[in-house]
């Protein structure tokens, strides 16, 4: 029985030791943001977020403990996309192997073809283009049908 009494006090001595420890500062993490809305004292968490078109790499919560932060601070990293999706018979530019957050590709289509859908696409917060990338499509019309008339001048089939 001594033995725990004994081992309880050591504990709660421990407990008052580092209840006054104040961690302060983490640091900064470029392009992101720390909450400290707990404070810096022994037990507070903060809070990591990245800048919008960043990612987290690491912890988003750091614990301050007896001997400072419990964990290294994590990292924002841009976030980038791969190729986008390519479609039949157009192209898209620029063409490069990694796009960061933001960058707009264009897309084209082939001579007599017709874009279907948005002519943009974006590199977005998620790692992927958006919107969906575009067809191409071939448009023709139909012979005009004019009831009492006759054709008089303009182009000729096809259209």
């Amino acid at each position: 029985m001594s033995i725990t009494c004994f081992q309880l006090l050591a504990c709660l001595g421990l407990a008052i030791t580092a209840k006054g420890k104040n961690c302060g500062l983490a640091g900064e993490v470029e392009n992101g943001h720390i909450d400290y809305s707990e404070g810096t004292e022994f037990g507070a968490k903060i809070v990591i977020t990245c800048n919008t078109g960043h990612r987290l790499v690491g912890k988003c919560e750091i614990l301050c403990g007896d001997k400072g932060w419990m964990n290294r601070l994590p990292v924002c990293e841009e976030v980038t996309c791969n190729v986008p999706p390519t479609i039949a018979d157009g192209t898209f530019s620029p063409n490069k192997e990694v796009y960061g957050y933001g960058e707009v590709v264009q897309y084209s289509c082939q001579k007599d073809l017709t874009l279907s859908g948005t002519k943009s696409v974006s590199c977005s917060d998620d790692g992927t283009f958006k919107p969906d990338p575009p067809t191409c499509i071939m448009v023709q019309c139909k012979d005009p049908d004019v009831e009492n008339a006759e054709w008089f001048d303009g182009s000729r089939p096809p259209y």
